[in-house]
C-alpha cells in the first residue's frame, strides 16, 4: 500500500520556519513585535523531527538489514552538506566584514557547529537566546541542528534497543516514551530554576518534545477515528497561533508554558484531515513550499541577518529586510534544488562521492577556524593578515579592548588583593563598573603610593550576605570559611569604594542593599565611597558615535570635529544618570562620601563629555560606558581633588 505523504506537515514546517524568520527580523507593528513568540518555531521543528524519526526507525526496524550505517548516513546527507557549504560561504564573508573579535568568535562557533556541539558551546559562551548581541552571532541558530543530531543518536539507541529486544514492542515503546517526557521535561523545570541559559541549550531539557513527536507516530492508529477530531485539530491550530503571539523574550522557555505549542503540534499531527477547516487551511500550496525548502530557509536566514546587523544595516530599514527575505527565497530554493535534493538521492550522489565532498567542505571550515583561533593575536589586536579596524592606532574593535583590559585587569587585581603592606586600604566592591575605578585607583600614582588598593566582584545584593566571592556568586551560610575570610577583608579595609550599574537587573533594590551593609560594617575610623551612576552614550551595534565618525572619515577627527562630538556626547547622555545619582546622594552622611563621577565625565558649562584622552585613545566602549584601558589618564586630577580635599 502505498504511503500517504502529509502535507499538513510539510506546512506546519512551513509556519515553523516562517515565524522563525520573523521573529528574527524584528518586525514591529505600533511597538509591538510581529511574531514575538517565533522561536517557538524551533520547537515545532522539534516535535515534528521525533515523529518523523520515530516513522523511519519503526519502519526499518522490520528491516534485518537496517543498521546503524543507514541511519545516520541519511541523517546526515539530509544536514551536513548544506550546512558545511554555508559556513564556509559566510567564513569568507567574515575575513571581510567582521570584525576581528567578532570573526574570532565565529571562529570557535564554526568549530562547535562542525562537530555538533554548538548548543552546549553557545551555553558555555553564557549567551542568552533571547539578547539583543546574540543577533549578531551568525552561526547561533546551529545549536538546534547539534542538537537534533544528539537526539537522532539518542532516538537511533532507544529504538533500536526496544523494537529487538522486547517481544510487546509497542506498549513497552509508549511505555518508556511516557517515563522519558516526563523525567525530561521534570529535570527541564528544575534545571530552569538554577540556569535558564542551560535549560534552553541542553539535551536533557529538550527531549521531552521530539519524544512528545515520537509518542505522536507510535500512538496514531488510535486516533483516526475518533468523533472529535475536527475540534482538536482546530484546537492544535489555536495553540500554535497564540503562542507565536503571545509568548516573547521574557517568557519562561522551555518551561511548562512550552507545553501549549508542543500540544499544539500534537494535537494537528494526531487529528488533522484533509475534510476538515483546518485540514484545508495546511494544504496552502505556499506553506507547503516554504516547508519543503524550510531547511535552507533555516539556515540561510540567521547568518545573513547577522551580518547585516553588524555592518549596522538593518535597524528600522523595512525594505532591505523584506529585500532580505526575498533573498531567501531565492537562495533557499536553489540550495533547495542544487544541493539538499541531489545529496538526499544516493543514485545521484553515491556514498563515496557524498563523503569525498563532505570532507573537503569539513576540511575547509576546520582549517579556516584554526587559521583564525590561531592568527588573533590578543596583544596586537589583528588578525595579521588584516587591520583595517585599525585607523591611525584608533582601534574600532570595541569587544577586542574589553577583553583585552579585562584579562589585563583581572590579572593585576588577583595580584594585588594577595599583596600585605602596611598603610590605609582600600577596598573596592561591586560589578564590571568598579574594574574600572580599579583601573583608574591602581594607575594613579597618589592612590597607589598611599594606600593599599584591592578589588572584589560582588552584587548589591551579595553585599547584605558578607560574601566576597570571586564571581558574582552569593554564599548564604554565615559559617562558610569564605564568609571568615571576607569579614576579616571587610573589617581591616579603611575605605570602602562601592560602585555599580545601578539600573541593571542584577542590582534591583541596591539603595536598601548598599544603606544595610553600610549600617552592618561601619564604625568611627571607616569611610565609605559610593560612586555615582555612569553617564551612558548611544551606541548602535558594534560602534560608539565617535567609532561611526572615525569610520566614516577613515581618519581622525580633528579639533572641531571633536569638539563638534563631544558636544553631541553631552546632548545624548542618559537621562536616567540624574535620577539614579540623586538617589544615592541621600544615603551621603558622616564617613559616607559620595563620589560624583558623572560630573567628571561631562562639563555643564561648556555643554561637554569628555570621550577622549590625551593621546587619542577613546574613553567609552559599550553603551554602558565600560571604559578603555587607559581612560584613568582623564580622571587623575580628578581623583587626586578627591582624596586630598574631599576625603581628609
Amino acid at each position: 500500500m502505498k504511503e500517504i505523504f502529509r502535507n499538513d506537515i510539510q506546512a506546519l514546517r512551513g509556519i515553523a520556519v516562517t515565524s522563525v524568520i520573523l521573529y528574527h527580523a524584528e518586525i514591529y507593528i505600533y511597538g509591538n513585535q510581529l511574531f514575538s513568540g517565533g522561536y517557538l518555531g524551533v520547537d515545532i521543528f522539534f516535535v515534528i523531527s521525533g515523529f518523523l524519526i520515530t516513522k523511519i526507525l519503526i519502519k526499518n526496524s522490520k528491516k534485518k538489514t537496517y543498521s546503524f550505517f543507514q541511519f545516520i548516513n541519511s541523517r546526515i546527507r539530509r544536514i551536513a552538506p548544506l550546512l558545511l557549504f554555508i559556513i564556509s560561504i559566510f567564513s569568507l564573508f567574515g575575513l571581510v566584514y567582521l570584525l576581528p573579535s567578532v570573526l574570532f568568535d565565529f571562529s570557535k562557533a564554526q568549530l562547535s557547529s562542525i562537530f555538533f556541539f554548538s548548543n552546549y558551546f553557545f551555553f558555555a559562551s553564557t549567551l542568552n537566546y533571547y539578547d539583543f548581541s546574540t543577533l549578531l552571532k551568525p552561526l547561533v541558530h546551529t545549536w538546534s541542528l547539534s542538537l537534533e543530531i544528539q537526539m537522532y543518536l539518542f532516538l537511533f539507541l532507544i529504538f533500536a534497543t526496544i523494537l529487538k529486544v522486547n517481544e510487546k514492542k509497542n506498549v513497552t515503546l509508549v511505555l518508556i516514551i511516557i517515563i522519558i517526557i516526563f523525567l525530561s521535561f521534570l529535570i527541564g523545570l528544575i534545571t530552569n530554576l538554577y540556569d535558564p541559559a542551560l535549560n534552553f541549550y541542553s539535551f536533557h531539557s529538550r527531549i521531552w518534545e521530539f519524544l512528545v513527536g515520537s509518542l505522536t507516530f507510535v500512538m496514531l492508529d488510535r486516533f483516526k477515528n475518533i468523533a472529535y477530531n475536527r475540534y482538536l485539530s482546530l484546537c492544535g491550530f489555536l495553540l500554535i497561533t497564540l503562542s507565536l503571539f503571545l509568548f516573547g523574550k521574557n517568557t519562561d522557555h522551555p518551561s511548562y508554558l512550552t507545553l501549549i505549542p508542543v500540544l499544539g503540534v500534537f494535537l494537528i499531527i494526531s487529528f488533522n484531515s484533509r475534510l476538515h477547516m483546518v485540514g484545508f487551511f495546511f494544504q496552502n500550496r505556499v506553506l507547503i513550499f516554504l516547508g519543503q525548502i524550510s531547511y535552507s530557509l533555516y539556515l540561510w536566514h540567521y547568518p545573513i541577518f547577522a551580518f547585516c546587523r553588524n555592518l549596522n544595516l538593518l535597524s528600522n530599514n523595512y525594505l532591505l529586510k523584506i529585500f532580505i527575505i526575498i533573498l531567501l527565497l531565492v537562495l533557499s530554493f536553489l540550495s533547495f534544488r542544487f544541493i539538499e535534493q541531489p545529496f538526499r538521492n544516493q543514485i545521484k550522489i553515491n556514498n563515496k562521492t557524498c563523503y569525498l565532498i563532505l570532507f573537503f567542505l569539513f576540511l575547509i571550515n576546520f582549517v579556516f577556524s584554526y587559521f583564525i583561533y590561531s592568527q588573533y593575536n590578543l596583544k596586537k589586536n589583528i588578525l595579521l593578515f588584516n587591520n583595517k579596524f585599525i585607523i591611525e592606532n584608533y582601534n574600532l574593535d570595541n569587544q577586542f579592548l574589553i577583553d583585552e583590559k579585562n584579562a589585563k585587569l583581572d590579572n593585576l587585581r588577583k595580584k594585588t588583593n594577595q599583596i600585605t603592606k602596611p598603610g590605609k586600604k582600600i577596598l573596592i566592591l561591586g560589578d564590571s563598573m568598579s574594574l574600572d575605578m580599579f583601573n583608574i585607583l591602581i594607575n594613579n600614582k597618589y592612590t597607589s603610593e598611599n594606600f593599599k588598593i584591592s578589588h572584589y566582584y560582588l552584587l548589591t545584593e551579595c553585599l547584605v550576605k558578607g560574601n566576597l566571592s570571586g564571581d558574582y556568586s552569593c554564599l548564604d551560610d554565615d559559617k562558610d570559611v569564605n564568609s571568615v575570610i571576607n569579614s576579616d577583608i571587610i573589617n581591616s579595609a579603611d575605605i570602602i569604594l562601592l560602585n555599580y550599574l545601578y539600573n541593571a537587573p542584577w542590582n534591583k533594590n541596591y539603595i536598601e542593599n548598599i544603606d544595610l551593609f553600610i549600617k552592618r560594617n561601619q564604625n568611627e575610623n571607616k569611610k565609605f565611597i559610593i560612586v555615582s551612576d555612569r553617564y551612558r552614550f548611544p551606541y548602535n551595534l558594534n560602534y560608539s558615535i565617535l567609532d561611526e565618525f572615525v569610520l566614516k572619515k577613515k581618519s581622525l577627527l580633528n579639533q572641531k570635529e571633536l569638539k563638534s562630538t563631544e558636544n553631541l556626547y553631552f546632548l545624548y547622555k542618559s537621562k536616567d544618570t540624574d535620577i539614579i545619582n540623586a538617589n544615592l546622594k541621600t544615603l551621603s552622611k558622616k564617613n559616607i562620601l559620595f563620589l560624583d563621577f558623572s560630573s567628571w565625565q561631562c562639563d555643564f558649562m561648556i555643554q561637554t563629555c569628555k570621550i577622549v584622552n590625551e593621546f587619542g585613545d577613546k574613553i567609552y566602549l559599550d553603551g554602558v560606558s565600560h571604559m578603555h584601558l587607559n581612560s584613568n589618564i582623564s580622571f587623575d586630577d580628578n581623583l587626586i581633588y578627591f582624596f586630598k580635599k574631599k576625603l581628609y
